[in-house]
């Protein structure tokens, strides 16, 4: 299914993706109730941590999602516009396109790229003020995943993406 989101930047000159690196956020594995990590089969997906900036209190957001053996993982966090285009593919949201010289491309996003977790504006213990929040994106349906997305509606605040890049 393709994504109804596409959203475009103005055009400028910018560094090559292939050249820049995308910025990585720091990663974690949980430890098991006993403390210690938990031992894992190398072809089973790995069970990390990953951070995103609370921009409410200037702490972090947390989420734990499951990342692919031998992928690496990496955070953006960049204005709307974001310049990319989202799909479904085989259960997960993946990166089917990105605006050359567009912000998510300027942030070193590229398509194949697959989202682990979005930032999100939600309504916490019904209260009446939304509440920012690291959602992950495994299990979830697209329109669930892209409404988190349009749930980022300050024009001047930044849309905070978790992806995986293949292995």
């Amino acid at each position: 299914m393709l994504a109804a989101r596409r959203a475009s930047a103005p055009r400028r000159s910018a560094p090559s993706a292939a050249r820049r690196p995308p910025r990585t956020t720091p990663v974690r594995a949980p430890a098991s109730a006993s403390g210690a990590a938990s031992p894992a089969s190398p072809d089973a997906p790995r069970r990390i941590l990953v951070t995103a900036p609370n921009d409410d209190t200037g702490g972090l957001l947390e989420a734990e999602v499951l990342a692919s053996p031998g992928s690496r993982v990496f955070s953006v966090s960049i204005k709307k516009p974001l310049g990319l285009t989202l799909a479904e593919s085989g259960g997960r949201i993946v990166v089917e396109s990105v605006t050359g010289g567009g912000h998510a491309a300027s942030a070193g996003v590229a398509a194949g790229d697959a989202l682990l977790a979005t930032g999100a504006r939600a309504q916490v213990g019904g209260g009446k003020d939304a509440q920012p929040v690291l959602l992950p994106t495994g299990g979830q349906r697209f329109s669930t995943v892209s409404a988190a997305i349009r749930s980022n509606t300050c024009s001047q605040c930044l849309v905070h993406l978790v992806f995986e890049r293949g292995p």
